[in-house]
């Protein structure tokens, strides 16, 4: 959201994709060349690894405004390295849920709404912000959260072939 805003206002903005999210924020700024070259005009996309400090010092110190997303850590890492005169906009680690209601578990729908869960959970290898790590389901559902629960793991696993897990690195294996 804060890309959207910064290219909303035509603020030059350069964006540092995390590790394990390089190819979107490329296609976006593809998307954007050939819809709006005025607008894609001010975004630059540039990949380096995290805590290369001669890039990450240029980048840091040419910005007006930091905005990072990450662990704890690397907001903290990210802010101690800023002057004192750079404003910071730090969006921590954060938790995504998913909500499945009673409408969406009656028969006609519940396969539907696990293969929505499904492409939401597996979206990203679980890396992205939107990707639910927790589902909570409506106990009062034509549908119970057990059985809900056995459909969205044929979903997943029917989404294996179209969609297959990325490579973790040992952090993330651990987590």
């Amino acid at each position: 959201t804060a890309l959207l805003r910064s290219l909303l206002l035509k603020s030059p903005t350069l964006l540092k994709p995390g590790r394990g999210d390089v190819v979107l924020p490329v296609l976006f700024a593809r998307a954007l060349r050939a819809s709006s070259p005025d607008m894609a005009a001010a975004l630059a996309v540039a990949y380096w690894p995290g805590g290369a400090s001669d890039v990450e010092d240029a980048a840091l110190g040419a910005g007006e405004v930091v905005t990072a997303y990450g662990s704890d850590e690397t907001v903290r890492l990210l802010r101690a390295r800023l002057p004192a005169t750079t404003r910071f906009v730090g969006y921590h680690h954060r938790v995504s849920v998913g909500v499945v209601g009673a409408a969406a578990l009656a028969p006609g729908s519940v396969d539907g709404t696990a293969r929505e869960v499904a492409e939401a959970v597996a979206a990203f290898d679980q890396r992205g912000c939107v990707c639910p790590q927790v589902v909570y389901v409506e106990e009062s559902g034509e549908t119970g959260p057990e059985e809900f629960g056995r459909r969205l793991a044929l979903a997943l696993s029917g989404l294996e072939a179209r969609l297959p897990g990325g490579t973790l690195d040992v952090e993330e294996a651990a987590a």
